[in-house]
């Protein structure tokens, strides 16, 4: 009987006979060769391979796959051993197999069993059911990775044939294939993102999300160029953070950058090594990279139209993980991305064309604006404020200040203040001309607009120091001129460096003529104003207590006080010593007594001759108030601190000297120690709380209510010196604000004045 097996997976039926024993095999019906991997199924086994196992060798040694025959000695599979392998085995394989033969396959191949394979070539010796693995990837200490197709056929006597073809190349040229196809529709994908949308910031990200599929990467930097300022800003960058200093839209000097060389050759570069040294030492680039871990970069210059736009970046924390074939993928969609970023800075440039024609239109329709409010009151201080707000939606201004010039061309006073507040710079405060830093001699002088701003803070601090120290870092100062005399200035501030462009500068000149416009016509209302203002002020003081006191009282207290003091000049040290100590105390006598009337005359005018309650920075009245105490404060060593002040409804004046008497007093009464002032601040309702504390030498609470009474004194004279009416100045003073003043005090202890003051509408100062 002939030895029968059906070959083929496709053809069972083809039949191998003992002929094939020879040197040409006879084959049957479907006249197939064995030049494929094939499943040899005996199907009539006359001769078992224990019998004959030299049969089952030369068939094999005629078959032009590899084969090897494992017997399954247990029902585990660790205990399969090769007992048969030919020779071509040994060439698919690329090992000598036959050195194998006759070991278990777990000590032979031990890597096999990180697969499935012993199992199934267990299950194929046991059941006797071939199985047509198919593709099988392997690599080991013996044989070279790569892929193998394979066939597991019974052979009776619990053995199986594992029948099987190299098919790396095969694999090889699929997977070449298939990566081709890969890459061609994931840049046609990058083509259609580019083409899809001219958000850049979109762009960049699905683009990122493609390369991916092409190179990997664990960081990917977008930097776009600018060769005229030789400068590169990081434009998109995902993966792995990169350091601070490189925050997006952050430019910076092109020398010196990884970049740069790719910028400058227009080539681009692989940087890899097989150690952090050796890229080190051949790419001194990549170095910063390394830093943060990555050891493989690609790098490629963004090329549009013959220039340079920008670099793409990719880097990973693989050593060697790039070939060529990565390159010239990052070049292809370096071409790609070029082309969007060409086209999103074209779409910029309309953008910004269409905005500046829209802001032609809204800078006329606010100029038209001025010149309506200006026609439309003669109250300046109206104009000023509606002005202002129409000039800070044309320039840049953090800060707005107009000043008016006198008559002299010598002294300027400022008139309207708004924005961001300076120390000292307020409506009324009063500037020489020729003693400003930032001189406006020149502004007057030359009839044109100035510009004081720089690129750099040390620049500033070179050219202006004054401006250089301020929060303010640029400003246009333009001359108000009416009638071809100069009337004022207008000063614009921005805090940002190089604030203001030439643009800005041409609409400066024309609110200035506005402005001046303005300015002129309501002097003539302001004089007329003044004068009428004036009469009833004098018409009012007549009919006041305050009047007939400084006049009819201090007249006769001047005369007595001027022979008091004639007698001391004259006699003192010619009569007996208790007649000096008669003439000193007279003349002391005469110097409290006319202190007590100024601070009566103060007590009575809080009601009659106050102001009425409008907006007012109590930040603004702090600093006159201190002003005036500087001296003392100096002298006395002091620190005086405060909460941030808000804006209240309130006589300016009156908390002027509602904080003046509170202070002075916080100074005078002070103990060992130097003077510690602290003003505190807070929101009760509608009304603001401030709280005056000193660590002076405090009061007993039995005298909390008594101190605010006219003349009441809790210490001598001679102790610390005063009328004894200045609380009460200040309890009236509050009382015609709506509030109380308070004390909480222990002797020793320093003391806390509180009272309330109405907020006002527009909010802090």
């Amino acid at each position: 009987m002939p030895l029968v097996f059906s070959v083929g997976r496709s053809s069972p039926g083809t039949v191998i006979g003992e002929d094939c024993l020879g040197t040409a095999p006879v084959v049957g019906a479907g006249a197939q060769r064995c030049t494929s991997p094939v499943a040899v199924v005996p199907a009539r086994p006359s001769r078992t391979m224990a019998a004959d196992p030299s049969l089952y060798q030369q068939i094999a040694e005629r078959l032009p796959l590899g084969v090897v025959v494992l017997r399954a000695e247990t029902d585990d599979p660790r205990d399969l051993r090769l007992v048969l392998v030919n020779r071509q085995g040994s060439v698919e394989s690329g090992t000598d197999l036959e050195s194998f033969v006759g070991q278990r396959l777990i000590d032979a191949f031990p890597a096999a069993f990180e697969t499935d394979l012993p199992q199934r070539i267990l299950r194929v010796a046991v059941g006797g059911q071939p199985d047509p693995y198919g593709e099988f990837p392997y690599g080991d200490d013996h044989i070279e990775a790569g892929w193998f197709q394979l066939d597991l056929v019974p052979l009776g006597d619990r053995a199986t044939a594992v029948i099987y073809a190299n098919v790396t190349q095969r694999k090889g040229s699929e997977q070449s294939l298939q990566a081709q196809q890969i890459e061609a529709a994931t840049l046609a994908e990058i083509g259609r993102i580019i083409s899809s949308t001219l958000d850049i910031q979109e762009v960049y990200e699905r683009f990122a999300a493609s390369v991916r599929e092409l190179i990997p990467y664990d960081h990917m930097v977008i930097g776009t160029v600018d060769l005229e300022q030789d400068t590169i800003t990081n434009a998109y960058n995902t993966g792995r953070e990169l350091t601070p200093e490189w925050a997006i839209g952050k430019p910076h000097p092109l020398q010196g950058v990884a970049a740069e060389s790719v910028v400058r050759t227009r080539q681009a570069q692989l940087m890899q090594a097989e150690t952090d040294a050796a890229l080190a030492a051949r790419f001194p680039a990549a170095r910063a990279g390394l830093g943060r871990g990555m050891r493989s970069t690609i790098a490629v210059p963004l090329l549009t139209r013959d220039e340079v736009v920008g670099v793409l970046t990719l880097r990973t924390v693989e050593a060697n993980a790039y070939s060529d074939r990565h390159l010239d993928l990052a070049e292809q969609v370096g071409m790609q991305i070029a082309g969007a970023i060409a086209n999103a800075w074209a779409y910029d440039a309309l953008r910004q064309a269409q905005q500046e024609l829209r802001s032609q239109r809204e800078e006329t329709a606010i100029l038209a604006e001025i010149g309506r409010i200006i026609s439309s009151t003669l109250d300046i201080e109206q104009v000023y404020d509606q002005v202002v707000g129409q000039i800070r939606r044309l320039i840049p201004a953090d800060r707005v200040v107009i000043a008016t010039l006198a008559a002299d061309q010598e002294t300027l006073t400022v008139a309207h203040v708004a924005g961001t507040s300076l120390p000292g710079l307020v409506p009324g405060k009063q500037l020489v001309v020729q003693e400003k830093d930032v001189s406006l001699t020149d502004v007057l002088a030359e009839r044109r607009v100035q510009v004081f701003q720089a690129t750099t803070g040390e620049e500033l601090m070179d050219r202006w120091p004054q401006l250089a120290a301020s929060p303010l870092k640029s400003m246009l100062i333009a001359p108000l001129i009416a009638h071809d005399r100069p009337v004022g200035t207008l000063s614009v501030r921005a805090a940002r460096h190089n604030a203001y462009a030439p643009h800005h500068v041409a609409l400066c000149e024309q609110l200035a003529r506005q402005i001046a416009g303005a300015i002129a016509n309501a002097w003539a209302y302001a004089t007329l104003k003044e004068t009428e203002e004036a009469l009833e002020r004098s018409n009012a003081e007549l009919e006041q207590f305050a009047y007939v006191a400084s006049h009819d009282l201090q007249e006769p207290l001047r005369v007595i006080g001027s022979y008091v003091q004639l007698l001391s000049r004259r006699y003192a040290g010619q009569l007996d010593a208790r007649a000096d100590r008669y003439i000193n105390r007279s003349v002391a006598g005469v110097e409290r007594l006319r202190a007590l009337i100024n601070d009566l005359l103060a007590y009575s005018r809080v009601g009659t001759r106050g102001r009425p309650l409008v907006p007012t920075a109590t930040a603004k009245v702090m600093a006159q108030v201190l002003e005036g105490l500087a001296v003392t404060v100096q002298e006395t060593a002091a620190e005086i601190t405060w909460d941030p002040l808000p804006m209240v409804r309130a006589d300016a004046t009156q908390v002027g000297q509602l904080f003046q008497n509170l202070l002075g007093n916080a100074l005078k009464y002070r103990g060992e120690r130097p003077p510690r002032i602290h003003i505190g601040v807070e929101r009760q309702g509608e009304r603001w709380q401030f709280a005056v504390r000193d660590n002076g030498i405090g009061l007993d609470p039995a005298y909390a209510e008594r101190i605010f009474l006219v003349f009441q004194r809790l210490h001598t004279r001679d102790e610390y010196p005063g009328t004894g009416i200045g609380l009460a100045i200040c309890q009236k003073i509050v009382e015609r604000h709506g509030g109380q003043l308070v004390v909480e005090s222990q002797a020793g202890q320093g003391a806390t004045f509180s009272f309330t003051l109405p907020e006002a509408e527009e909010g802090n100062g």
